[in-house]
């Protein structure tokens, strides 16, 4: 065997062990990427307490304590990506027509959003809602809870309802990856 052929096989062999390397740290990335992403989410389940310090924003800008307002009285806690999404106002319409029942049930109905203070008044009088819309600007509640949408480069909320007891404990949960998939308005009904 010449020379030139021996050092074309060796050169065809690095090749191949190059390419295979990079091949290994191409599935390395994509399985830490794929590792780092499931564990980001992971929404609160049937058990779970909520934080004592969990703030939201309501319309008129006053801060609203998630643990003292379910001490109050059980919450019904809707989360859902904004007024803009039509998905969502479908959603809140239903929710609307349901929002009788819940109080009945012994619950309050909370819808939260990143939307601002300002876009939640317009969305709340835009579709008539009688029930009240929070702001979470900052997402502290939805990373709090788990839902946190980490394939969208806006990092909005997975669409989710969360059945909160008097004493801070969710008793019911629901989230779907699909953001355009929602709990009926009779599942929800059915857990109260």
């Amino acid at each position: 065997m010449g020379l030139r052929s021996r050092r074309r096989r060796q050169s065809s062999v690095r090749k191949f062990i190059i390419v295979g390397l990079l091949i290994s740290v191409a599935l390395l990335v994509f399985q830490f990427i794929q590792t780092a992403s499931n564990q980001a989410f992971k929404p609160l389940t049937k058990g779970d307490k909520i934080p004592d310090t969990l703030q939201y924003t309501r319309i008129n800008n006053q801060a609203v304590n998630l643990l003292n307002t379910a001490k109050e009285k059980p919450v019904v806690l809707i989360y859902y990506q904004g007024g803009s999404s039509t998905d969502c106002v479908i959603h809140l319409n239903e929710l609307n027509q349901i929002q009788s029942d819940i109080q009945a049930a012994g619950y309050q109905l909370i819808a939260v959003s990143p939307d601002s203070p300002s876009v939640l008044a317009k969305t709340q009088k835009e579709n008539n809602l009688t029930y009240s819309l929070v702001s979470d600007t900052h997402m502290e509640g939805a990373k709090h809870f788990g839902i946190v949408d980490q394939d969208n480069e806006r990092k909005l909320p997975k669409p989710s309802v969360f059945v909160i007891n008097n004493r801070g404990t969710i008793v019911f949960s629901h989230t779907d990856t699909d953001y355009k998939k929602r709990l009926s308005t009779d599942a929800i009904l059915g857990v109260l």
